[in-house]
């Protein structure tokens, strides 16, 4: 019967089946297959979908040409292959405060009395863009600022009195913080926002840390106490930031915050350092009387893989973009943008011995829908759940990595979507290439990349017999695997086509065999995790850590970057308008001090030098706070 109505009437009841079906039906018939790969509707949403992005029905452009910046951009991505780059001067010293999200790069120096930024480029054709600044009023520092730039143009700013020499006495050690929210674009304070609100924290101004997040008409406002003996004093509040009232506070018994990211509008997950913990928090709807809650007790509570007793977790924060929009700008025409639901979150902890010893900083990476899916699967609202240990929840969502200097752990915005960005290299400053890095952890790429190259490896042609082999592969349903799921089927995200060899690489990863640490070499486990070989782990973890969750690696020495003692100091910008083409080597040798990423962009930012008389006597460089200038990658 279906298959008797008009094509226009078969497209519109399809648009309501789910992706999987639509892969399956084409298995039914060679009508079906040829209708579903020659519609460029279906086509789309099956790309939409595989590719964890979302359409936006504000923009302008055609379906057929979304289309085909969706395949563009996700070739772009994968293959690290710019449509164009800019250079963008900065000088900025000593820069203490920064935030990367919706296109907008923001920054604060000491002594934090301004808020400088600028609107990236989406274009060859934009201007170099210039820097704006924002200026704290008098007599006030600012301590911290949060953005929601795509759905509110909003600034949100955290700033305190300046202390006056001699005035601020350990006798009296209150701190007066106000929150205000101001308009990104004109500074001015913003029109849909309350009053501003003042509160006063019994810490003196330098042990008093501030985290903060916004989506819809929330502000979560995470105020940490320094101090090793006021643990109990870290809280985290959701302000009402259109009203200036504050819906509930939330603090467990044991607890040490540094921040929190939303889960979902309505879901709040905080990293608890004491505890080493994720705790997940619903947000109550607002109440009538606009009184203000006190939460106590997470809806559940997920623990971290169990430690040797000399080590603690002494730092504890979490990065994830997008986040959610309750009502995207209707300034926002992109095509197409991440799936917030989709996204990864970026755990950074730092394990430090209890006597001497180096800290450890150590990363590790979650799906955000992995934790909705517990919270549905345990949390009962009526009731919190017992702490969940790791080996019930980590191993199969996470995987668990060592962290060193090399990645420039203090550049948190390093991930967008499913993406994660470094730098790879031993030293900063040894004058070896940095090439960089991306880890994918888009589930169905991942299957796209083990079939292909299991394609690969199974043939016996020439390599260019395999290359066409494996096109045609990404474009046909007749391929898999036992890695492969329903939606690798029929998705034109090009692999391996068109690819130089020789600077490009990619390659997947799973789980291997565990292996076992030296105090559980007697036991015999047969649980689904990873252990890494690398002793230090093994010396701080008792029970195995890891993960089963894979990713695509892509790099390329075409994005290698070298280390000197000068850079380009005027914009300038380079053009790729053929996708093979590769970014060039530039004739001075520099190197990038930290990597940034956004939904459209990689940011590389090139730090200023000390002139330090032991580095002058060893030729070296030092590394100081500062930015000289960034250089803005655009994928689309």
């Amino acid at each position: 019967m279906l298959l008797h109505l008009p094509p226009e009437l078969i497209t519109y009841i399809l648009t309501f089946a789910q992706v999987n079906d639509i892969l399956n039906l084409q298995k039914i018939c060679k009508f079906l297959r040829d209708f579903v790969s020659g519609s460029v509707l279906l086509q789309y949403r099956i790309l939409l979908h595989a590719s964890g992005m979302l359409d936006n029905p504000r923009s302008p452009y055609s379906l057929k040409t979304r289309y085909q910046m969706l395949k563009h951009r996700e070739r772009s991505w994968l293959l690290l292959e710019p449509s164009f780059s800019t250079c963008i001067p900065a000088h900025h010293s000593s820069v203490v405060i920064y935030e990367l999200s919706g296109g907008a790069y923001l920054l604060s120096e000491l002594p934090r009395r301004t808020v400088n930024f600028i609107t990236l480029p989406s274009s060859p054709n934009d201007p170099v863009p210039k820097w704006r600044s924002h200026y704290m009023e008098e007599n006030t520092r600012l301590l911290d600022f949060g953005i929601a730039v795509q759905e509110h143009d909003l600034l949100a700013l955290v700033t305190t009195q300046v202390v006056i020499p001699f005035v601020h006495t350990p006798d009296d050690p209150n701190t007066t913080l106000q929150i205000r929210w101001v308009q990104l674009s004109t500074g001015e304070p913003h029109p849909l926002s309350g009053p501003p609100m003042t509160f006063v924290e019994d810490a003196p101004f330098e042990c008093i840390g501030i985290g903060m997040e916004i989506v819809g008409d929330l502000t979560c406002l995470v105020l940490h106490d320094a101090r090793p003996d006021f643990l109990d004093r870290d809280r985290v509040l959701l302000i009402d930031w259109k009203k200036s009232i504050i819906r509930a506070q939330l603090s467990s018994p044991s607890r040490r915050y540094y921040n929190a990211t939303f889960l979902s509008p309505d879901v709040l997950l905080i990293p608890n350092a004491l505890e080493a913990s994720l705790e997940i928090w619903r947000i109550p709807p607002p109440s009538s009387s606009n009184s203000q809650l006190e939460l106590t007790t997470p809806n559940l509570h997920f623990l971290l893989p169990s430690r040797d007793n000399f080590f603690e977790v002494t730092n504890f924060v979490c990065r994830s973009a997008p986040t959610h929009s309750s009502n995207p700008s209707p300034n926002d025409t992109r095509p197409f943008r991440s799936d917030p639901n989709e996204a990864i979150i970026l755990f950074h902890l730092t394990v430090s011995p209890l006597y001497l010893g180096v800290p450890q900083p150590l990363m590790f990476f979650a799906h955000r829908k992995s934790f909705l899916e517990l919270l549905n699967a345990y949390g009962d609202p009526s009731s919190p759940c017992p702490p969940v240990p790791w080996s019930s929840w980590g191993p199969s969502r996470t995987r668990f990595l060592p962290q060193t200097r090399s990645e420039h752990e203090h550049w948190i915005t390093t991930t967008s979507g499913q993406r994660f960005v470094f730098l790879c290299s031993n030293h900063p400053y040894n004058g070896l290439e940095q090439p960089i890095m991306i880890y994918d952890f888009n589930q169905a790429l991942v299957r796209r990349v083990i079939a292909a190259e299991n394609a690969r490896k199974a043939s016996v042609f020439s390599q260019v017999q395999t290359r066409r082999k494996l096109d045609s592969h990404s474009e046909s349903d007749t391929s898999g695997d036992q890695h492969s799921g329903p939606e690798s089927n029929l998705l034109h995200i090009p692999l391996l086509d068109s690819v130089d060899y020789d600077n490009f690489r990619l390659g997947w990863d799973r789980p291997t065999p565990p292996v076992q640490s030296p105090q559980q070499s007697t036991q015999t486990s047969q649980q689904p995790w990873q252990q890494y070989d690398y002793p230090l782990l093994m010396k701080i973890f008792t029970e195995p850590v890891g993960g089963y969750l894979p990713y695509v690696i892509s790099a390329s020495s075409s994005l290698a970057l070298r280390s000197s003692q000068s850079f380009p100091s005027s914009p300038y910008m380079t053009t790729f308008p053929n996708p093979s083409e590769t970014l060039p080597i530039s004739s001075s040798r520099y190197s990038f001090d930290g990597i940034l990423m956004d939904d459209e962009r990689i940011i590389g930012v090139r730090a200023g030098r000390s002139p330090n008389p032991v580095a002058v006597m060893m030729d070296a460089e030092v590394e100081d706070d500062s930015v000289d200038s960034i250089e803005v990658f655009w994928f689309g």
